[in-house]
């Protein structure tokens, strides 16, 4: 899926947190890699924008807009899972 230009997040590790109707994604600055960190269900019917990556980083905020209602997530990079 192709990535929002406005849905990115500069992240203290030297780390890029990119979002699009797919998911949410990091890429490594220096070496290009790209890590798929979450995968939106084939079925979902929502879309995550506007990561934030946290000073510690240790999670990435985003949000989750499901019928035109945004809804705001942690994307945990210690336990790899998507919190409330």
């Amino acid at each position: 899926s192709e990535i929002d230009r406005n849905s990115f997040s500069w992240g203290p590790d030297d780390n890029l947190y990119v979002t699009s109707n797919d998911g949410l994604a990091r890429v490594n600055v220096r070496t290009g890699k790209l890590d798929t960190l979450y995968v939106a269900p084939a079925d979902a019917e929502f879309a995550l924008r506007w990561p934030d990556a946290l000073p510690n980083g240790r999670a990435v905020l985003v949000t989750l807009v499901r019928d035109g209602t945004p809804h705001l997530y942690a994307y945990s990079l210690t336990r790899d899972t998507l919190v409330d």
